[in-house]
């Protein structure tokens, strides 16, 4: 005779951590804003996730947006170059956060070169006279944020003359 017994199994949940699903971009340019909408998902449904930034630079903020968690901010001249970030997620039941590390390499885009009116202001007017010739100091007044070369044209009436020179670090005469 068959014996017949019934019985139910109970199976314990054991939680799983969540995934980044975000394809990261690593590619950013100097004065154009970077974005980066960050996604993970957690098989289990019914877990919130959390997002962080435990690494960034100080021209990136994650936020949460309509379009959800958002990597985003404008670099500078300052920031060109490679920039590290870490992204956490975490749900409600792990207590070790998942990472998404990745740099960022801000292309550099050529600045011009800028001049201290302040301080050219403060430069004596020289009158030129007949047969002379004149020094003018051009140290201090105009910088290029790139540390390119450049040159430095001054030019005053055409029966006068000009001055030409090459800066930085170098006087014009």
């Amino acid at each position: 005779t068959a014996v017949e017994q019934s019985f139910t199994i109970t199976v314990a949940n054991v939680n799983d951590a969540p995934e980044f699903t975000s394809t990261i971009i690593t590619a950013a340019t100097e004065d154009v804003e970077y974005t980066y909408t960050v996604t993970a998902t957690d098989i289990d449904t019914s877990d919130t996730l959390v997002f962080a930034a435990s690494t960034k630079p100080a021209w990136l903020s994650l936020a949460e947006t309509e379009a959800g968690h958002v990597l985003s901010g404008t670099p500078t001249n300052a920031d060109v170059g490679e920039n590290s970030v870490v992204l956490t997620v975490t749900d409600n039941h792990v207590t070790t956060a998942v990472e998404q590390s990745f740099t960022i390499t801000v292309a550099n885009v050529n600045d011009a070169p800028v001049w201290d009116q302040t301080a050219l202001s403060a430069v004596v007017p020289l009158t030129a006279l007949p047969d002379r010739s004149a020094i003018l100091s051009l140290n201090g007044l105009f910088t290029d944020p790139d540390s390119d070369l450049f040159t430095v044209v001054v030019t005053q009436d055409p029966g006068q003359g000009k001055a030409v020179g090459t800066t930085p670090a170098t006087d014009a005469a």
